[in-house]
Order: C-alpha cells, then sequence, then structure tokens
C-alpha cells in the first residue's frame, strides 16, 4: 500500500462501470500498449485505458462477488465523482500502488485510489510485458483497495497485505505466474529462510505462496476469513484465529508451510504439496545462532 499521497490531476479521464481511469494524452505519463519487440505503439493510449478497464470488469467481481471480499467504498466526490479512482502515470520499475485518503488510525479503514503504470515495458520475462503486467496488477491492488476499505489497515503490519495481494494476482490470472520474480529475488523467501514471516521489507512479496498453502490445505475461504479476523486483530492474531476454526493454528500452519517450502524444485510433489511447486527455486540452507 502507498504513502499518503495527493491525488494526482491528469489531463483526460474516463468513467465506466463505476470507476473512473484518469492518464494523459501527451507527456511522459502518456500510456501505451507495447509492440512485440516491446515498444511503445504511438497512438494507443485510449486502447491502454480499455485494457485496464477490461481488466476492472473482470477483477473486481471476482473479488468483490465470487471470492467474498466486499464491495468498494464510495469515495464520495474525491476526483470528480463517487466512482473508484485509478490513476495511470510513469512509475519506472514500480507496478503500482494503492493510497488511502486521510491517515486512518491503526486498523481502522479508509477510501482509497489505485495508481498504476503506463505501460508495463519493465516487466520480465518479455512475455509479461504490457498487459499481462497491468492485470496482475489491477489484481493485486484492487484486493489492496479491499483490504484497507473493509477490513482495517495495519500500518505496521503490511506483510500479510502484500501476502495476500500477491496471492491474488495467481488467483485472478494463473497463467501469468509474475510471482515467481520475486520467488528467485536475492532478497526472497527461498534465499533467506530465516527471516521473520511478519518482516515488511520485500521478502513479503515473495511469502504469496501462503496464499497458495492456505488455499491448497483449508480453501481459498480460509484467506478471507482470516480478513474478517483483521477487522479486529493484527494480521498474525487473525491468522491464528481464523485457522483455529478448523483445529489448527498459526504455529502448526506455519512448521507445515516450512516443510512445503522444501518440496520445491526437483524436489516438488505437486499432488502433496505446491501445484508449481517444480517452477520454484530449491530452498537455501540456513543456520540460525
Amino acid at each position: 500500500a502507498g504513502t499518503l499521497l495527493n491525488r494526482p490531476v491528469m489531463q483526460a479521464r474516463v468513467t465506466r462501470g463505476g470507476f473512473t481511469v484518469h492518464f494523459d494524452t501527451t507527456g511522459i505519463n502518456t500510456p501505451a500498449l507495447l509492440d512485440a519487440s516491446g515498444a511503445a505503439i504511438p497512438g494507443s493510449a485510449r486502447m491502454y485505458v480499455d485494457s485496464v478497464f477490461a481488466s476492472l470488469a473482470y477483477v473486481g467481481p471476482l473479488e468483490m462477488q465470487t471470492l467474498g471480499y466486499g464491495a468498494l467504498r464510495s469515495d464520495g466526490s474525491l476526483s470528480g465523482g463517487p466512482e473508484y479512482d485509478v490513476f495511470i502515470m510513469e512509475l519506472s520499475n514500480m507496478y503500482g500502488y494503492t493510497t488511502p485518503d486521510g491517515s486512518p488510525p491503526e486498523g481502522g479503514t479508509s477510501t482509497t485510489f489505485i495508481t498504476i503504470d503506463n505501460d508495463f515495458a519493465f516487466v520480465r520475462p518479455q512475455k509479461n510485458r504490457g498487459i499481462p503486467g497491468m492485470n496482475v496488477t489491477i489484481a493485486h491492488e484492487f484486493h489492496h483497495a479491499l483490504q484497507i476499505g473493509n477490513y482495517g489497515y495495519w500500518q505496521e503490519h503490511t506483510y500479510f497485505y502484500e501476502i495476500t495481494s500477491t496471492w491474488m494476482e495467481d488467483v485472478a490470472y494463473p497463467a501469468v505466474d509474475d510471482y515467481y520474480n520475486y520467488l528467485s529475488a536475492s532478497w526472497g523467501q527461498f534465499r533467506n529462510p530465516d527471516r521473520a514471516f511478519t518482516s515488511n521489507d520485500l521478502i513479503c512479496y515473495s511469502r504469496g505462496i501462503w496464499g497458495q498453502y492456505i488455499a491448497k490445505k483449508f480453501g481459498r475461504e480460509m484467506m478471507r476469513l482470516t480478513w474478517e479476523e483483521i477487522r479486529s486483530a493484527v494480521p498474525l492474531t487473525a491468522i491464528d484465529r481464523a485457522l483455529r476454526t478448523q483445529g489448527y493454528d498459526a504455529a502448526t500452519a506455519f512448521a507445515d508451510w516450512t516443510l512445503w517450502n522444501h518440496f520445491t524444485g526437483s524436489r516438488s510433489d505437486p499432488t502433496k504439496y505446491y501445484p508449481d511447486g517444480a517452477e520454484y527455486p530449491v530452498m537455501t540452507a540456513a543456520v540460525v545462532e
């Protein structure tokens, strides 16, 4: 979730289906589709915006209704109307971010807005550049909007926000697999198994696989039940409370999850453990003093 920022003012906007997409038509922030070589296609800004609306039209019902995380909160007249606002800007190597309006108290809720990159030309591998990168970003940031708007924003416990939203990318767009980048990163889970589960550093993105574990072990509903508990408790307590409804607890699940993380790469067993575990790195051995 982004740090507190003022809502930007862009050159154009389009409202459709409960969303307003704000963008520029000239200058560095102008959105563009990419050709086969990864270069921006001139004059494609409106087509890019149409693609954003297509992603919102798919992700919105999936996360709000099918998965049961509730509706987006209206922001009243902010940025011109009650529709949810998405801003397209040149973000360099950043996919996007979600920003609360105002400063909600710890654990409080807030309306938000989303900012995403204008072309996703930096994404790797090449097959994920452009629209695939944009799609998983919409899935990721949209869930942040639901988290902060419907459940609560524990600003000192953002690790679970990123765990859930990174998992949600794969729920919405399982063919993209952008989260593989985090698993193989030098700062990721498989290179740093000794880092605390509650770390808010970049490692939390690689721990989106916690959602993969929970969904296969207990069903997707367990992730939503955890968010219901986040209304009144910090994430680690919420995880424990939700798991106890199934006769488990956070400590037992964590130990089980660490076992799953052993069975990846050449050791993978998609029947018992991660379905895509063969694509995950092998865990680095760490000595904890």
